[in-house]
């Protein structure tokens, strides 16, 4: 199962009222990682990092963020490091 593709912001509401919120930094990569955090959040909220999104901080505080994952492959790591740490300090 995956979440429908490359898209610069998603926001999963799941049925658990834990109070947690995710938010994963992602490329294409993964996708298919997202859906096993369903069952430990109650709001997941994806980031790809190729694309153009408002900054991080902003984000941490529209969705209550509580916890951070960075996922990607490791030749999007290497490449990406520079636009990850951008955001991440925006």
């Amino acid at each position: 199962m995956f979440i429908n593709g490359d898209n610069p912001l998603t926001v999963i509401t799941t049925e658990n009222k834990n109070g947690r919120t995710l938010m994963i930094f992602k490329e294409s990569y993964g996708n298919a990682f997202v859906p096993f955090m369903i069952d430990y959040f109650e709001q997941i909220v994806v980031v790809d990092i190729r694309e153009n999104t408002k900054g991080t901080g902003a984000l941490i505080d529209q969705y209550g963020v509580t916890d951070v994952l960075f996922i990607n492959n490791a030749q999007a790591a290497i490449t990406f490091e520079s636009e990850l740490r951008e955001k991440a300090l925006s």
